[in-house]
């Protein structure tokens, strides 16, 4: 395989020279960093792939992701000798910290994200798809065909000691892991990434059994998914310019990339399925739809997190009973342990893999021909290095007037639609604001616990608002009732 260290101490200086001051010093002299390993294809008509380590400044805003090193080849690599000079790079900094315009930065390491298959391969443990494939709990997997973890009760959770000292032998291989040279927790630093374990991994599979699974299963008729690829599609018209994609039907699943399933699972799946689904499915659905949308959010994670996991537990424990004991497989069984997650690191977005995802894209837009694709990676990413790049900035907010980007909360909780500027220079904007919000739905809690509400669509009054009280960019979607709008703050994190 063709090998480049690019070293991470200089994709440091580098990244930070694309900052202006007033960025660099809101990090107070710390600079925390989070770690993503991950096969990345490089063409469709070959075998060919780049295995990137790639590294990201956690506390710079907005974040940027950079190489670190770079493997490519035919095949994943057979060893792990690839990560031992960024391991070292890592030590070194961690231990000396790195120097920037004059000051000292203490050098933090927060986390390595992977998806399953990469976390066991980079571990040196067993795959998801073995009897000790949970790198969270020492649960006996259940063969069904596939291997499932039907266990959600009294689990025994790893600990870095127990990893360390391999006190469940099943679990490893003979291969040793090098990041235990690292001081760093080998269980909790290694976090569940809901991005492939619940919008690729959770959300797809309800979605495809729904659609083609069993007819024992409650499989949906062709009329109803129509009817539900129907109700996507007009929701396009409501979805602001922070969505990437608009809804697609569901004949085009097979095509939909996480954010898709993400935008499902937090926004539209809820209004999508009402009315369609069975209503013990749907519930059971709601269940997952409300828990994700508490741990993705920062301030709900602070007051809603063991609520969200009693959820999950009920959804897991239910999946058995509704879809059969064999539905129970390792991204779902994952479920039970993103509180945990969410705990530890504030949300699921910051231990999530979407920036680095975005970044592996550009990687793969940087390989123009199937000539030497790693000389032609390394040459790119030294060009992107040595041009004069603008300072990445945060985006102001700016406040907007067109529908669908209209659609406010307010410092008060309330919302709004912004019709006009009525003061550029104080920035006062004239508005719709609406009173007596109404529960959107009742199960498996009042929606106001994760800020949505509905409101009949004439009780509003006209005021004028500050543009600082105008807080949450939301969703304004049509209600089941008749004359009536739900509004939904965006919950996830968008600077990624």
């Amino acid at each position: 395989m063709n090998y480049f260290h690019f070293g991470l101490k200089l994709m440091i200086l580098d990244t930070l020279k694309k900052y202006r001051q007033t960025e660099i010093e809101a990090l107070n002299s710390k600079l925390i960093l989070s770690l993503n390993i991950d096969g990345l294809p490089l063409f469709k008509s070959s075998k060919t792939s780049a295995w990137p380590v790639l590294g990201l400044i956690c506390n710079l805003k907005p974040p940027k992701p950079f190489p670190i090193t770079l493997t490519v080849g035919t095949s994943k690599p057979s060893n792990l000798e690839f990560l031992n000079e960024t391991i070292a790079d890592i030590n070194s900094l961690i231990t000396n910290g790195i120097d920037f315009n004059e000051e000292h930065f203490e050098i933090k390491l927060l986390c390595i994200i992977c998806d399953a298959p990469a976390k066991a391969f980079v571990k040196c443990v067993k795959q998801y798809s073995g009897y000790y494939g949970c790198d969270k709990c020492e649960q006996r997997g259940q063969y069904l065909g596939r291997m499932t973890y039907p266990l959600t009760e009294n689990l025994v959770y790893r600990t870095n000691e127990s990893f360390r000292n391999q006190t469940q032998e099943e679990h490893h291989k003979d291969a040793c892991c090098p990041f235990l040279d690292l001081p760093m927790d080998m269980i909790k630093d290694f976090p569940v990434d809901y991005m492939h374990q619940v919008c690729l991994g959770v959300m797809k599979k309800l979605l495809i059994t729904w659609m083609r699974g069993p007819r024992a299963n409650n499989r949906l008729s062709s009329n109803q998914v129509a009817q539900i690829s129907a109700k996507l599609i007009s929701f396009v018209q409501y979805i602001p310019q922070e969505f990437a994609r608009k809804p697609r039907g569901l004949e085009e699943v097979d095509r939909w990339k996480a954010t898709e399933f993400r935008q499902f699972l937090l926004y539209t799946g809820q209004f999508a399925l009402r009315g369609v689904l069975s209503n013990n499915l749907y519930k059971h659905f709601m269940c997952l739809c409300v828990a994700i949308t508490i741990l993705v959010n920062e301030d709900l994670v602070l007051h809603y997190a063991t609520y969200a996991h009693r959820l999950l537990c009920y959804f897991v424990r239910n999946c058995r009973r509704l879809y059969g004991e064999e539905f129970c497989v390792y991204n779902v069984h994952a479920l039970l342990h993103l509180k945990s997650e969410a705990d530890t690191f504030g949300s699921l977005e910051k231990c999530a893999a979407w920036p680095f995802e975005n970044y592996m894209q550009q990687l793969k837009r940087k390989v123009r021909g199937g000539n030497n694709p790693a000389a032609q990676l390394v040459k790119r990413i030294f060009e992107s290095m040595e041009t004069d790049v603008v300072p990445a900035q945060i985006k102001v907010k700016k406040i907007m007037v067109k529908i669908p980007n209209n659609v406010y909360r307010t410092d008060r909780k309330r919302f709004c639609e912004v019709i006009r500027p009525v003061n550029r220079e104080k920035q006062a904007f004239l508005c719709r604001e609406y009173y007596s919000p109404e529960c959107s739905f009742t199960y498996p809690c009042e929606s106001y616990i994760i800020g949505h509400a509905e409101f009949l669509n004439q009780n509003y009054t006209i005021k004028t608002i500050d543009a600082e009280n105008l807080t949450t960019r939301c969703l304004k979607v049509p209600s089941h009732h008749d004359n009536r709008y739900v509004f939904i703050p965006l919950q996830h994190n968008f600077q990624v």
